[in-house]
């Protein structure tokens, strides 16, 4: 039994390795990709992501000897929730289906964090994006609500997060 804990802990670290590298690529790929017109908010949210990026790749080993992993990954993960969140948001909404890259986000959720904490990380997300698509349709003059879509996306992310917490062997 102890030697199934250590090679499912290594795939854990793998699965964390792979993710801050995520969190490296994807804003700069999106920084790459709206070099035209486009908002000075979603301009500063990938840099600052990019920036998070970086310094978790390097600090979250370091202050997982110091604190409880866990918490620190935790509050990386809600960083990630809602600066997604915050690029879906600023973008448009769910028109244009950045919103997706929460599957991403959700998928790792349950992967590194077990238990009733990973559950309510997922219903996080699922609130995030109704709340900001709420707040582009009472703010904004935009005909097109994309309520069915933003829970679409949400019951995804659910269905996503639950496969993954009751088969963790296919990790």
């Amino acid at each position: 039994m102890d030697e199934r804990t250590a090679q499912y802990l290594g795939q854990i670290n793998n699965v964390s390795v792979v993710y801050n590298i995520y969190r490296i690529v994807l804003p700069l790929v999106l920084l790459v990709s709206s070099l035209g017109p486009s908002p000075t908010l979603f301009i500063q949210a990938c840099t600052a992501y990019a920036l998070f990026g970086v310094a978790a790749s390097f600090f979250i080993p370091i202050g997982a000897r110091v604190l409880k992993s866990s918490h620190i990954l935790t509050g990386s993960l809600i960083i990630d929730i809602f600066t997604i969140t915050l690029f879906t948001c600023s973008s448009g909404g769910m028109i244009n289906e950045l919103g997706l890259l929460l599957i991403m986000t959700a998928t790792s959720v349950s992967i590194l964090i077990r238990g009733r904490i990973s559950t309510f990380l997922t219903a996080a997300v699922a609130l995030s994006l109704i709340y900001s698509e709420l707040c582009l349709t009472l703010s904004a003059d935009s005909s097109a609500n994309q309520f069915v879509q933003t829970g679409t996306l949400g019951a995804i992310l659910f269905v996503t997060s639950f496969y993954i917490l009751r088969h963790p062997a296919l990790l």
